[in-house]
């Protein structure tokens, strides 16, 4: 390309070669290329543009799978925490005292795991229980 001509000219200039955009450029050969390395260069175009495609399909593939997973196991942790927390409040009503303060350290337990908002219920029950023990048939 000249100097004098203007940057991004797609178009062939007067007294320069074909550029690379036109027909003229491929029909001579592509710049001194033969048409098997045209085709080879283009074959390898199409597969590296598909191969781009399967690449960023399957990264949001393995995204979603990654956020399903999440979710599942944050599901199954609040179902873990309901299952021990529905275990301790039948320990607190148990006849024996040493089943009720096991349900009471289980209770402690889960308020130390759990997050904010089962702190407080937690905390609750255990107040509960503090002001109004099982009474001995």
């Amino acid at each position: 390309m000249l100097a004098t001509e203007p940057l991004g000219s797609w178009g062939p200039s007067a007294g320069s070669e074909p550029s690379v955009l036109s027909w003229s450029y491929w029909q001579q050969g592509g710049g001194g290329a033969s048409r098997s390395e045209i085709f080879r260069n283009f074959g390898l175009l199409v597969v590296a543009v598909i191969g781009v495609g399967f690449g960023v399909w399957r990264a949001w593939t393995a995204y979603l799978q990654a956020k399903a997973a999440n979710e599942q196991a944050r599901i199954a942790e609040q179902g873990l925490f309901t299952d021990r927390f529905s275990t301790a409040i039948e320990h607190l009503g148990h006849r024996e005292l040493p089943v009720r303060l096991g349900g009471a350290y289980a209770l402690w337990r889960l308020a130390q795991d759990s997050s904010e908002q089962d702190l407080v219920s937690v905390v609750d029950i255990l107040c509960a229980f503090v002001r109004d023990p099982p009474h001995e048939p």
